[in-house]
C-alpha cells in the first residue's frame, strides 16, 4: 500500500492544474478574449486553495482570516 507522502500529495498532485495552466497560457489562438484569461485565473485560484488543502494535511497551517473569507465568498455568491 502506498502511503501519502509530500511529494505526491502536495507537489505531484498540483502539478496537474500547473500543467495546464501551462498550456492554456501558450494556446496560440483562442477566438474569445474573456475565455482565456477567465480560464487561467479560475484555474490559478483553484491551484492555490488545492496546495493549501494539501499543505494542510502535512503541515500546521493557522490562516486568521479563513472564517471571514469563507462567509464573504459564501454570501457573495448567493
Amino acid at each position: 500500500m502506498l502511503f501519502p507522502t509530500v511529494f505526491s500529495e502536495l507537489l505531484a498532485y498540483n502539478m496537474i492544474p500547473i500543467a495546464a495552466l501551462t498550456a492554456i497560457s501558450f494556446a496560440p489562438h483562442i477566438s474569445d478574449g474573456v475565455t482565456k484569461p477567465a480560464t487561467v485565473i479560475a484555474i490559478a485560484l483553484w491551484t492555490c486553495g488545492s496546495a493549501l488543502a494539501s499543505a494542510g494535511a502535512f503541515f500546521s497551517i493557522s490562516i486568521p482570516m479563513a472564517p471571514c473569507l469563507t462567509f464573504c465568498i459564501y454570501f457573495s455568491t448567493q
